[in-house]
């Protein structure tokens, strides 16, 4: 049962402790009350973008400790939890289905890392790195240009 507040009241209170407090679990807003509101009741009072805010904050909340991250990707920005643990690096966001590095936070810089992908320019680089990545091309580690190996020994020396 909701308290008894306009709705525009509780609409905005609800919006207030979301925005910002930040926090899922809000207090009802009546005098000497010490109940939490429940999303399910308020759902059809708080319309649908509000109530799948509140229910990201408190999916947020549940998953406390957990490495985590939001997608890079322009219009997307879902959370993303790194359920593998350890070196997680490339990722496929469950949401709009698009590779990122988890490791750096970034859009996927294929045959790039993460310190280099910070200095990536264009979509040249980006196409550039992707080709790389499927040539399975290698980099000197002295002079960092690409190599193809075609034959013969696995060694690559720069000249």
């Amino acid at each position: 049962m909701l308290p008894p507040f306009c709705t525009d009241c509780m609409i905005k209170y609800i919006r207030v402790k979301l925005d910002d407090d930040n926090v899922g679990h809000i207090k009802c807003p009546a005098f000497n009350c010490d109940h939490t509101l429940d999303p399910l009741a308020c759902a059809s009072l708080v319309g649908p973008s509000l109530f799948v805010r509140w229910c990201d904050v408190l999916c947020e909340a549940a998953i406390v400790g957990f490495d985590k991250c939001y997608c890079p990707h322009r219009n997307c920005n879902a959370l993303i939890v790194n359920e593998c643990g350890g070196n997680a690096k490339k990722s496929n966001c469950p949401n709009c289905e698009r590779w990122f590095c988890f490791k750096c936070k970034r859009i996927w810089h294929a045959g790039f890392g993460c310190e280099e992908s910070a200095v990536l320019r264009d979509r040249n680089d980006m196409a550039f790195g992707i080709l790389v990545e499927q040539k399975k091309w290698k980099s000197c580690p002295r002079c960092r240009h690409f190599v193809e190996l075609l034959e013969g020994c696995k060694i690559v020396k720069c000249r």
